[in-house]
């Protein structure tokens, strides 16, 4: 019998972050197995060069996916588990908005004042850090552009090292991400001003494969509540109150916001 998988992906942004995912998993697999659960489990690494390999493993008991993603190519081919709900500034009720972030002692007082400069996009399939960016400096387009140029870093912490360093000029930032480096790294976040917010949309969901059953899905549920609330230290570093519903329909609200920006190039 091939083992489960699971894995917390999404903010493993530093060594001490990923040893408290890992921690938390496997008391929730703990608690699976305490529940009946009579399957074997793996806590994996996911491999970002394949993520998609990962979310859509026919195994995969628990993941963490972007709302981007999600809806644009693990639609109907995932289970949505639940929802954590993070403690951090800009996210409330399940939903959350990106920080928009400039150099301290730059000249921009306005996202209009942008036109014509540098952006940094974490990557071109995130929510956070580029279709919700996008979406903002839409209205003020001009002929399908706005930005010079818009540079891709690989991540929100090295967005913001590129902003840092004179790189860019402008990032959109997911606000849990910027609370995880207040809490271990505040001075990664010196020199940097906060211009404005995204507009809101869903967080970041839990997924399994769709070949988990309703008693299963559950089951994780329930797992996960009581992971947490047996750990509450690990909820306090990883900044996660609990876990709510999180439901399909809601995340058609990222697509919308993709639908009103389709065709601005930068």
């Amino acid at each position: 019998m091939s083992a489960w998988k699971v894995a917390l992906p999404m903010y493993a942004i530093t060594p001490q972050l990923g040893e408290a995912n890992a921690t938390l998993l496997g008391l929730f697999v703990d608690e699976l197995k305490a529940r009946g659960w009579d399957e074997p489990v793996d806590i994996v690494a996911a491999d970002f060069e394949h993520i998609d390999e990962h979310w859509l493993d026919p195994q995969l008991l628990l993941s963490q996916t972007c709302g981007y993603p999600l809806m644009t190519r693990l639609q109907g081919k995932v289970n949505v588990l639940a929802l954590p709900r993070y403690r951090a500034e800009g996210f409330e009720d399940g939903q959350y908005r990106s920080r928009l972030i400039v150099a301290e002692h730059s000249r921009f007082t306005t996202l209009a004042d942008l036109r014509g400069a540098v952006a940094v996009i974490n990557g071109a399939d995130s929510h956070s850090g580029m279709n919700a960016l996008r979406h903002a400096v839409a209205p003020l387009a001009e002929d399908a552009r706005f930005f010079r140029e818009v540079r891709v870093s690989g991540s929100h912490v090295n967005s913001i090292e590129y902003m840092r360093n004179g790189q860019a000029d402008i990032a959109a930032i997911d606000p849990v991400t910027w609370a995880l480096l207040l809490d271990e790294h505040p001075q990664r976040l010196s020199e940097i001003r906060t211009l404005g917010w995204s507009a809101p949309a869903p967080g970041l969901p839990l997924i399994g494969s769709l070949a988990l059953s309703s008693e299963q899905i559950a089951l994780i549920r329930t797992a996960l509540s009581a992971a947490l609330h047996n750990a509450p230290q690990l909820g306090h570093v990883l900044r996660i109150e609990d876990f709510i519903e999180a439901q399909w329909p809601s995340y058609q609200r990222i697509i919308d916001m993709q639908r009103k920006v389709s065709g601005l190039a930068g």
